[in-house]
């Protein structure tokens, strides 16, 4: 029991807990300040989507980067990241959902056009006898 009690005591002497503490509890105030961009941002695009038929791609484009932002401050609040997130390290860029959110575009744009699938040729075969022939042509003129 003892054992235990010590080692509680060196965990709480570690700087680097208490350091770890102090950017979560900074963390948290940023999450309120991300929470209350996103509400804005969120009506911004509601705004374009009512006055212009379409959403803004690059409102879009900064969602995207502050969900992943968010996703990232989360990690390391739940100890699941040691990496710190922004201001410590770059600023998540929405560059690769930004094509995919292009392609999307270009598909609500562009009409599915459906191929008709190609019709595959049998290979002809060699003709074995010419009975066989006769035959054939007799079918055919039957048609």
């Amino acid at each position: 029991m003892s054992e235990e009690i010590d080692d509680v005591v060196d965990n709480l002497k570690q700087g680097s807990t208490w350091l770890r503490i102090l950017f979560m509890l900074g963390f948290c105030v940023v999450l309120y300040i991300v929470a209350v961009v996103v509400l804005i941002l969120t009506l911004a695009q509601a705004l374009f989507s009512v006055f212009s038929g379409s959403d803004n791609r690059n409102l879009r484009a900064l969602g995207s980067s502050l969900s992943e932002y968010v996703s990232q401050i989360l990690n390391f609040m739940t100890y699941n990241l040691e990496e710190r997130p922004f201001p410590f390290a770059p600023f998540p860029d929405a560059k690769g959902s930004a094509t995919a959110m292009e392609t999307s575009e270009q598909k609500e744009q562009k009409p599915a056009v459906k191929k008709k699938p190609a019709v595959k040729k049998k290979p002809e075969t060699k003709k074995k006898s010419a009975g066989a022939n006769s035959a054939k042509t007799k079918n055919d003129k039957a048609d």
